[in-house]
C-alpha cells in the first residue's frame, strides 16, 4: 500500500521548489511496515547541470523529506531525460 495522498503531494512539492529540477515524473510510495515508507521518485533535472550539482539538489531532498516525514526512511531517486529513459 501506498503512502497517503498528503505525503506524496507534499513530497512532489518539495520537489517542485528546486530551481534545478526541471520536472517531477513521478512519486511512488510503499510501506514496508507501519513506520516505514520506501518513496521512488522520478525527476528530470534542468539540461547542462554539473554532477556535484545533482547531487547536492538530492542530497537536499532527501534530507528535506525525511525532516518532514521521519517514517519514510528510505528514498530513491530516479533521474530521467527528456523522453523518459534513465540518465
Amino acid at each position: 500500500e501506498g503512502a497517503d495522498e498528503k505525503v506524496v503531494n507534499t513530497i512532489r512539492t518539495l520537489a517542485d521548489t528546486h530551481d534545478d529540477i526541471e520536472t517531477v515524473n513521478e512519486v511512488l510510495t510503499l510501506h514496508m511496515g507501519p513506520e516505514f515508507i520506501l518513496a521512488n521518485i522520478s525527476l528530470r533535472f534542468k539540461r547542462g547541470l554539473q554532477t556535484g550539482v545533482i547531487e547536492d539538489a538530492i542530497n537536499t531532498l532527501d534530507a528535506q523529506i525525511k525532516e518532514r516525514y521521519p517514517f519514510i526512511k528510505r528514498i530513491f531517486i530516479e533521474a530521467e531525460t527528456p523522453n523518459g529513459s534513465q540518465s
